[in-house]
């Protein structure tokens, strides 16, 4: 091979290389609330658990999973007030419970609980997030990815009154047995309406608008989805990113 193949080879080699690592993403949760929370990861139809689907970070903790180039889709929400008995894995939370479990193992949360949702790796290296609290709110969480292109924006809710303070209005309040708010309803589990949870007819797009307590939602938490057909602005598309940080409290 003289030096002109060589050198052609090795820029084939170095392209190739650049290519396969291009659509590498890392998902990291971080906790910087002032006390233990219990992450989950619920893949959707056909992807893999994360991390087990679900684990404990102590505040100021944090824990990361490499995507690589993988297309993965899910959501990610905390549990909070959880009871485990490690040697089991079995116990349960007072929020966003899954079943039980420590490790959810690809089953979802008990609602209410902000849901963190993620597409990562679509396609050309695209990967979307949003924030929703249409099945309520447990704990404020941010989406902030690193080092994509385009409208990589820190999507979420970063309110602490719609559980602490008595900021949740009071007919949507959850209250534990010792009297503490521990989430807001949504009005859709509240009352169980149509109008509130977008059904029948009010299922369209033109039908479901936002009533008295999205608006509320959306006054608190501008960057999140507040009902079943809220404003896809939303939802935020980057490209390529190095990964994607989810932080509760933030």
């Amino acid at each position: 091979m003289d030096s002109g193949q060589y050198s052609l080879s090795i820029m084939m080699f170095l392209g190739l290389l650049l290519i396969s690592s291009s659509g590498a993403v890392k998902l990291t949760v971080v906790n910087n609330c002032s006390f233990r929370v219990w992450p989950g990861v619920q893949p959707n139809g056909g992807h893999n658990v994360l991390l087990n689907g679900g684990f404990a970070l102590n505040p100021s903790e944090a824990k990361s999973v490499d995507i690589g180039a993988t297309y993965w889709t899910g959501r990610v929400w905390a549990r909070t007030g959880c009871d485990f008995d490690l040697a089991t894995g079995r116990g349960g939370c007072k929020t966003g419970d899954c079943a039980g479990l420590l490790a959810c193992n690809g089953l979802g949360g008990a609602t209410p609980a902000t849901l963190a949702q993620l597409t990562l790796n679509n396609r050309d290296g695209l990967s979307s997030y949003s924030v929703s609290v249409v099945d309520g709110f447990n704990l404020p969480v941010m989406v902030t990815p690193a080092g994509g292109k385009g409208q990589c924006t820190p999507a979420g809710c970063s309110s602490r009154a719609l559980v602490t303070g008595g900021g949740c209005p009071r007919e949507l309040r959850v209250v534990s047995a010792a009297g503490e708010t521990v989430a807001c309803n949504s009005a859709c589990r509240a009352f169980g309406l149509d109008v509130f949870c977008c059904t029948n007819a009010f299922g369209s797009r033109e039908a479901c608008q936002p009533t008295l307590y999205s608006l509320w939602f959306k006054k608190e938490c501008p960057g999140a989805n507040t009902f079943a057909h809220d404003d896809p602005a939303a939802d935020f598309t980057c490209s390529a990113p190095a990964e994607m940080r989810l932080t509760f409290c933030p």
